[in-house]
């Protein structure tokens, strides 16, 4: 009788499966370092990448040493073990994390190269990126007019947003250890089927340019393993955005999400205070309802009683009235052309604004 072993191993949530039939007294089929080495292999820009754990790059004699723990050493269920636990990348002894400043001015690109997949990628990075910023003292900025110049060496912003033919995605930490550097690269065709998605996936990728490693390392008996570098911020997460769902010890049956262990972990590397709750709600309505609210994120504005954004592709204003801080929406679904005037009579009362933003989670 045959059953089916199945190892997981490459590029991020992606998608190598190292599958072998294997019978049930001879034990699994190891890969021969050579098989390992090209299933470990991203080529791009005429650069060699070699990854582990779906989205942390090594060097070769890393790749070795990554090949032996796992099948030099395997335990009897085939999986090497571990004793390593962290969560926070640890670089010198200290941890890997934006300063206070810096966390508050993360400009990001998102390339042309995307193509048709552009506004994709724009609206899930703006999802994305409002969700870490909702928990912690972090801001995340689009810089729309780097998109003609979208690469880690541009120096306007603090990292790119590009697309690649890797398996998955794969983005960097603030010590500049990456993938590509200062870049966060994408393959939408790797989350066509499945519970994962590419939102998700980036949630996860943010996760790691704020300096989160990943938590399933963390796992009793981990089957998917790491450096020692790190440090535990709260207590072990199964369910973590961080945590593959593949790897020993996942409670995650879906996508990608941050949990509420999360954002206590995130909270405490970048204490501060989230933006401004209007903001946040802002960010949550252009994020989620881009066919209304567009530009993702124009200025707050403050004026005429209002604290208010201005969304010139859509032409609509939102706003938080400063009078009865209920949310007022203006624009051409009311049969209201607004053509950028300050707002006045015309709004549209939606909800008390308090409510409503504890609903959103700001």
């Amino acid at each position: 009788m045959f059953r089916e072993c199945i190892r997981i191993h490459g590029p991020v949530l992606a998608a190598i499966l190292l599958v072998s039939a294997c019978n049930d007294d001879s034990g699994p089929v190891v890969p021969s370092w050579e098989e390992f080495v090209t299933a470990s292999t991203v080529e791009f820009e005429g650069r060699r990448i070699y990854i582990v754990d779906f989205d942390t790059p090594v060097s070769l004699d890393e790749l070795r040493t990554e090949y032996d723990h796992l099948y030099g050493g395997a335990s009897a269920d085939g999986l090497g073990s571990s004793e390593q636990s962290s969560t926070v990348n640890r670089v010198n002894g200290q941890d890997d994390v934006w300063s206070a400043m810096g966390a508050r001015n993360l400009r990001y690109c998102v390339s042309n190269e995307f193509g048709v997949n552009q506004n994709r990628a724009i609206n899930e990075m703006a999802q994305a990126t409002a969700a870490w910023e909702a928990l912690a003292g972090v801001d995340y900025h689009y810089v729309p007019d780097q998109n003609g110049n979208c690469t880690g060496a541009n120096q306007t912003v603090t990292f790119a947003v590009r697309p690649w033919d890797g398996g998955g995605a794969c983005a960097f930490f603030p010590s500049g250890d990456a993938c590509v550097a200062r870049t966060l690269v994408m393959n939408f065709a790797a989350f066509t089927a499945g519970p994962i998605t590419s939102l998700g996936v980036f949630r996860h990728e943010l996760g790691h340019t704020l300096g989160l490693r990943h938590e399933h390392i963390r796992a009793p008996n981990p089957s998917c393993t790491e450096g020692v570098d790190w440090r535990g911020v709260t207590a072990y997460d199964s369910a973590s955005v961080m945590h593959y769902p593949q790897c020993r010890g996942s409670t995650n049956i879906g996508d990608l999400n941050i949990t509420a262990l999360d954002a206590n972990g995130i909270a405490t590397l970048y204490p501060g205070i989230p933006p401004a709750p209007a903001e946040c709600f802002f960010n949550w309505a252009s994020a989620n309802y881009p066919t209304l609210f567009a530009p993702a994120r124009p200025a707050t504005q403050v004026g005429s009683g209002y604290v208010f954004r201005y969304y010139s592709t859509t032409d609509a204003f939102l706003g938080v009235s400063l009078a009865d801080q209920h949310v007022h929406y203006m624009g051409p679904g009311l049969g209201h052309r607004s053509a950028g005037a300050a707002p006045a009579r015309t709004w549209g009362t939606v909800l008390p604004a308090r409510s409503c933003i504890e609903l959103r989670g700001c």
